[in-house]
């Protein structure tokens, strides 16, 4: 027994020196950034509203509240911003923050108050 106890103790330490995962956070990009791709997103919008919009590899996208289309137009990343064109109304863009490993990340639009969005597909 008196053998085994320094051995014991060895085991105790060596299980001290273990450090525990850490995750490495993205870095803020330097200037404007789009994470804009291909998929559907939801947007949490600071006066607690919520909109789905799906982005096409064609560059065209729908939103969607409450289930029902409230509009579409075009997509691109234009200055290293995402814009969407609207087919009626005006154009707007904003640079997207870095993306967190759950697929979130804040948008700072050019014109209004910054909101999340979550990439969901």
């Amino acid at each position: 027994m008196i053998k085994l106890l320094p051995i014991a103790a060895l085991a105790v330490l060596a299980g001290c020196n273990q450090s525990a995962p850490t995750e490495v956070a993205q870095a803020a990009p330097a200037g404007p950034h789009s994470n804009a791709a291909p998929g559907t997103y939801t947007e949490h919008r600071a006066d607690h509203s919520m909109v789905i919009t799906h982005l096409d590899a064609d560059g065209s996208y729908t939103n969607w509240v409450a289930g029902a289309m409230v509009e579409s137009g075009k997509w691109a990343v234009e200055n290293s911003k995402t814009c969407y064109h609207p087919a009626k109304g005006d154009a707007r863009c904003g640079s997207d923050g870095p993306m967190g490993s759950d697929g979130t990340y804040t948008v700072t639009p050019d014109k209004g108050a910054p909101y999340t969005v979550t990439k969901t597909a």
